[in-house]
C-alpha cells in the first residue's frame, strides 16, 4: 500500500474527496444560477451565497479532521 493505511480508510479518503469536489461544483453552479436570476446587487442573495460557501468551508474542516485522523493518528 502507498501509505500503509487500510482499504476502508482509502475508501473514506476518496469519498471525502468526491464529496468536497461535488459540494464545490454545486456551490459554483448555485452562485452562477443566482447571478443569472438576479444580475443586480441584492443583499439577501449575497447572504445566500455566503451561506452556501460556508457549507463548503465547514465540510473542508471536516475533511481536514478526517485526513488528520487517518494519516497522522494511526
Amino acid at each position: 500500500m502507498l501509505t500503509n493505511i487500510s482499504q476502508v480508510n482509502w475508501f473514506i479518503v476518496l469519498l471525502i474527496c468526491g464529496i468536497m469536489i461535488s459540494l464545490e461544483m454545486t456551490n459554483s453552479a448555485f452562485e452562477k444560477f443566482l447571478d443569472l436570476m438576479y444580475p443586480e446587487y441584492n443583499k439577501e442573495i449575497g447572504e445566500i451565497k455566503d451561506i452556501t460557501a460556508g457549507v463548503v468551508q465547514t465540510m473542508s474542516y471536516v475533511a481536514i479532521i478526517i485526513g488528520f485522523t487517518i494519516f497522522i493518528i494511526k
